[in-house]
């Protein structure tokens, strides 16, 4: 597997991670050559994703070729983006709709509505 990179200036929050049947508290994350054995200490250790989460999406259906990467009702990433998120005046989710509903964003591609 390739690294990410470059590792430098980037930035992360307001993710949702996940892996069918993985334990949060016992993965594998490397960033920048440093190993984490659980999610909490990889955001502890390298100060990002303080706002994301490690959990099911609850994605509509992500079966190959036509994956529907649309939240269910109960999704963990429903209006739980970033709160300081400015759009431009016309910016839509992926079905063009509006992208900040009822004062929040959701985490993804597509707004819940």
């Amino acid at each position: 597997m390739e690294p990410i990179t470059p590792q430098a200036n980037n930035r992360l929050n307001y993710n949702c991670w996940f892996t069918a049947g993985a334990d949060p508290n016992n993965i594998n994350i490397n960033w920048l050559n440093t190993g984490y054995s659980a999610f909490a200490d990889y955001r502890a250790g390298t100060g990002e994703d303080a706002n994301s989460i490690f959990a099911d999406p609850l994605l509509v259906h992500l079966i190959f070729p036509a994956p529907d990467l649309h939240l269910k009702t109960g999704s963990p990433c429903i209006q739980k983006g970033d709160p300081s998120l400015i759009i431009a005046p016309n910016e839509t989710d992926y079905d063009g709709k509006p992208r900040i509903f009822n004062g929040k964003v959701d985490m993804g591609a597509y707004e819940m509505q």
